[in-house]
């Protein structure tokens, strides 16, 4: 087309309109050209930059929780307290 704002930057990348665009950080995901990076969800976390799924969230170990948002590594999952439990995510 006629206008570089029109590139659109790829999926797990994100950036204006015709660029720069950058990886999305550890921690989240970009599903969508020209969309946002995605935080993962509470209950998993996500070690890689430029993931454009979020099927990239590993879940939170059987017996560990957390409850943020865009949580970057598995020790980020917290270990239930005493006497309690957990499924996975």
């Amino acid at each position: 087309t006629g206008n570089r704002s029109e590139c659109q930057c790829m999926k797990a990348y994100t950036g204006p309109g015709g660029g720069p665009c950058t990886k999305c950080p550890a921690g989240t995901y970009n599903a969508e050209t020209g969309g946002a990076c995605l935080s993962c969800p509470k209950g998993a976390y996500q070690p890689k930059e430029g993931q454009d799924s979020i099927a990239s969230c590993l879940l939170c170990v059987a017996g560990t929780y957390n409850d943020k948002t865009g949580v970057q590594t598995e020790g980020g999952c917290m270990p239930c307290p005493a006497h309690t439990d957990s499924p996975a995510g």
